[in-house]
C-alpha cells in the first residue's frame, strides 16, 4: 500500500534538484528518469515497505509532476529575466521570428501548396500570439515527457528495488 505522506516528502526532496538539472543541463530526460528511480529508493528507505512497478510508477509520476512544474517556472523566470531585466527582448523576438520563418519555409518545401492551402496559418505563426502558442505547446510537451520519463524511472526503480534486501542504516 502506498504511503502518500512519505511519497510526497521523497518526491519533493528529489524534484528540486531534478528540476534544476533538467532546466539547466542538456539531457533533461536523464535527470528526471534518475529522479524517479531515486524517489522510489528514498520512499523505500523511509517506509521499509516493499515496492513494485505500479507503486514506483505512481511515485515517479508524482516526482515528475513536481519537477515539471518547477522546471517550467525556472525556464519562464529565466525568459522573463532575460527579456525585462537584461533588456534582450528584441534579440529573443528575432530568434523566435527566424526560427518560425525557417519552420514555415521547411513546410513549404515539403508541400508547395502549403501557402495557398493555409495562408492564415503562415500569418498566425509569425505573430506574437503564434510564437506564444508554439512556446506554450513546446512547454506542455516537455512537461509531459518529464512526467512520463520520471514515472518510467520510478517503475523501473520499484521493480528493481523490490528484490533488493532492505538494510536499515545504523546511526
Amino acid at each position: 500500500m502506498l504511503r502518500w505522506r512519505a511519497a510526497v516528502h521523497a518526491a519533493l526532496l528529489v524534484a528540486v534538484p531534478a528540476a534544476l538539472l533538467s532546466a539547466l543541463l542538456s539531457p533533461g530526460t536523464l535527470w528526471v528518469f534518475a529522479g524517479g528511480f531515486l524517489t522510489v529508493a528514498l520512499y523505500r528507505r523511509r517506509t521499509t515497505s516493499p515496492t513494485n512497478g505500479k507503486l514506483g510508477w505512481r511515485i515517479g509520476g508524482l516526482m515528475g509532476i513536481v519537477a515539471a512544474a518547477l522546471s517550467m517556472a525556472i525556464q519562464g523566470a529565466s525568459l522573463v529575466f532575460d527579456r525585462f531585466v537584461l533588456h534582450q527582448g528584441p534579440k529573443i523576438d528575432g530568434e523566435f521570428q527566424t526560427e518560425m520563418q525557417s519552420v514555415l519555409h521547411a513546410m513549404q518545401q515539403q508541400n508547395p501548396d502549403f501557402a495557398t492551402q493555409l495562408p492564415w496559418f503562415s500569418h498566425f505563426m509569425l505573430t506574437p500570439y503564434g510564437i506564444a502558442a508554439v512556446f506554450l505547446a513546446g512547454s506542455l510537451m516537455l512537461a509531459l515527457s518529464m512526467v512520463l520519463f520520471s514515472a518510467l524511472g520510478g517503475a523501473i526503480g520499484g521493480r528493481y528495488l523490490r528484490t533488493r534486501p532492505f538494510t536499515r542504516p545504523t546511526a
